[in-house]
């Protein structure tokens, strides 16, 4: 059996006359330059400078636009922050205002002879230890310790523990571990706080309550000190919990009420 495959070198004579062709091409530009005494290179050196300005002016008017869509990029990033940042300060300055205007409202329910001080707080109540936070007035401003710390919807959140000049530390009233005598409906209890305003209680099952009931504190001159959230019971029980909350987290208060505790 024959091999169907076969190999043809390529001819060497093909290469040779291009490269013949060729070099006899180049001698002859160079000929034609030499009779026309270069007439041919400084055209050539004009189309490669006029290609070479056309090429910078392109490469220039590129770069140009680039930079000038990153400045204009930049610019309304930073316009659209501040826009941001205006209405983010708007907001707060909003917020303040209305929790002072229903703080208002707090001081005229009390009596003005009481010389109460709206205070701002000054420390975060989630980074405060052991249910404490520190508020920007002290005895300087007519502060002792025992005053009743009052939130803008009227509620007791708690007393002034350790008052210094010009800041004082209030600790609060449904802090974890504490425990505060309460009335609702009439019906004693105790209030065991454990931490963000809320606290649980027990009274007798009989008591008629419902959810959103009022708890006031005795020691606290009768003041609100939360309302009724959840109430769980059983038959088995001769009492019914119930879980007392303040209507408002203590942790989105900016501003207090603080009032001797008479």
């Amino acid at each position: 059996m024959k091999d169907s495959f076969s190999y043809q070198s390529r001819s060497p004579s093909r290469g040779r006359n291009s490269l013949l062709l060729c070099t006899l091409v180049v001698i002859s530009i160079l000929g034609i330059d030499i009779l026309f005494h270069g007439a041919i290179r400084n055209q050539v050196r004009e189309g490669v400078a006029v290609f070479n300005g056309w090429a910078g002016q392109a490469a220039h008017v590129l770069q140009n636009s680039f930079f000038s869509s990153r400045v204009s990029e930049t610019q309304a990033n930073a316009e659209k922050l501040k826009q941001t940042e205006r209405a983010a300060a708007y907001e707060a300055v909003k917020l303040e205002n209305e929790e002072l205007r229903a703080l208002l409202n707090v001081v005229r329910t009390n009596d003005p002879d009481t010389g109460g001080v709206t205070a701002p707080i000054v420390s975060s109540v989630h980074a405060s230890p052991y249910g404490t936070f520190l508020i920007g007035a002290g005895s300087a401003d007519g502060i002792a310790a025992g005053s009743v710390v009052l939130s803008s919807t009227g509620f007791a959140i708690g007393v002034v523990g350790n008052p210094g000049l010009h800041t004082s530390i209030v600790i609060e009233i449904f802090a974890p571990g504490a425990s505060t005598e309460v009335i609702v409906h009439g019906a004693a209890g105790i209030a065991h706080g454990f931490g963000g305003g809320n606290a649980r209680m027990q009274i007798p099952r009989g008591v008629m309550i419902e959810v959103g009931d009022s708890v006031r504190a005795p020691a606290l001159s009768q003041r609100p000190v939360g309302i009724v959230g959840e109430i769980a019971s059983s038959s088995a029980s001769a009492t019914q919990d119930l879980y007392v909350h303040l209507p408002v987290s203590p942790a989105s208060l900016s501003f207090v009420y603080v009032v001797p505790n008479k």
